[in-house]
């Protein structure tokens, strides 16, 4: 019996060997793919830039607007093609990287010391869709390091490395107050990167008073204009909506701040006959809903999505080009004789 298992085990050997070279083809061509998609987007806001400033009679920028905006249709239209092919390598990837995980634990199985280890496939494989998902929120929080204190810090050694370099007093003043408000915009990045990871306990207080505190930090962290509306939901909500709802908020209005470039944004929260509604709109830039779904790396909106599914709740992102965006959260309104007080 021990020799059959041996044979097994060799081959699954072999296939995970084949699984791997195949993975490693995925990834070679989705890091192709990125770094396709990466020139295209650098030259598109090249593009997006000299056109702003013709259309401001930027005398510098005097060029051919019609000759700029159809590079630009052309430089689009092919970063949407780029954007499609990265998101289904992406996702074969994955496949393969889930299967390669499953298998390799599976054969845990055949083996017969670590008594003490699940030889159940089942459980297994459970196991390794928990691993994935922890690598991939590890991999969120590493981009949102990136993006947000990593660049602050980037500034501050590049303005002290020009301060050791001066002579001059007046550029010494100037780089000082410059690296203070690095310094600043980094110590607020910080807070909100701890608040969103854990914003204090949802039961010690109304939903609504700490969508109202995210809401006026972010007004104070970015000068935007948030408009809030928020009404109070007919029913107890459990603590899985409550978190839900939170985060559903929190993602809308950081997508409507990072990528949207909004400076104006409404959040209201109203009954109607059948559900609770939230809505967050704002006036960026807008998008293509489709486009996104295709963007491999774009977990937020997913995210929102089976956060809803979660609780029951369903969820509608509209937005167009140059139209902005409006979330809406439909939650059911079940047991509508409970307490009527804010939650």
């Amino acid at each position: 019996m021990t020799e059959v298992l041996e044979q097994a085990e060799a081959l699954v050997g072999e296939f995970c060997g084949q699984l791997e070279r195949l993975l490693e083809q995925a990834r070679q061509r989705q890091q192709s793919l990125e770094s396709e998609a990466r020139q295209l987007r650098r030259f598109l806001e090249e593009v997006d830039l000299r056109l702003q400033l013709a259309r401001n009679g930027n005398a510098l920028a005097a060029v051919d607007k019609t000759q700029l905006q159809t590079l630009r249709e052309e430089a689009a239209r092919q970063e949407q093609e780029i954007l499609a092919q990265l998101a289904h390598v992406a996702e074969s990837a994955r496949r393969l990287e889930l299967l390669l995980r499953q298998v390799r634990m599976s054969c845990r199985s055949l083996r017969s010391e670590g008594r003490l280890q699940p030889y159940d496939p089942w459980e297994l494989a459970l196991r390794a869709q928990v691993l994935y998902g922890r690598e991939q929120e590890r991999s969120s929080l590493a981009r949102e390091i990136h993006d947000g204190p990593a660049q602050v810090l980037s500034n501050l050694a590049l303005g002290l490395g020009r301060a050791r370099q001066t002579e001059s007093i007046e550029e010494m003043r100037a780089l000082a107050e410059s690296m203070l408000r690095d310094a600043r915009v980094g110590l607020q990045e910080v807070r909100r990167f701890i608040y969103d990871l854990r914003p204090p306990p949802l039961a010690e207080e109304p939903l609504g008073q700490q969508i109202e505190r995210y809401v006026r930090d972010l007004e104070t962290a970015y000068q935007i204009e948030i408009d809030l509306r928020w009404g109070a939901p007919p029913r107890e909500f459990t603590d899985e909506e409550k978190i839900a709802i939170y985060r559903i908020v929190q993602e809308a209005l950081q997508n409507a701040h990072r990528h949207a470039c909004a400076d104006k944004i409404l959040v209201e929260a109203y009954v109607e006959p059948v559900a609770w509604v939230v809505r967050v709109s704002d006036n960026g830039v807008g998008f293509d809903p489709q486009a996104v779904w295709q963007q491999p790396d774009h977990w937020g909106i997913r995210g929102m999505h089976e956060r809803a599914r979660l609780i029951g709740a369903e969820l509608h992102v509209e937005s167009r080009p140059g139209g902005g965006t409006v979330v809406t959260l439909h939650l059911p309104l079940l047991g509508q004789g409970a307490d009527t007080g804010e939650s």
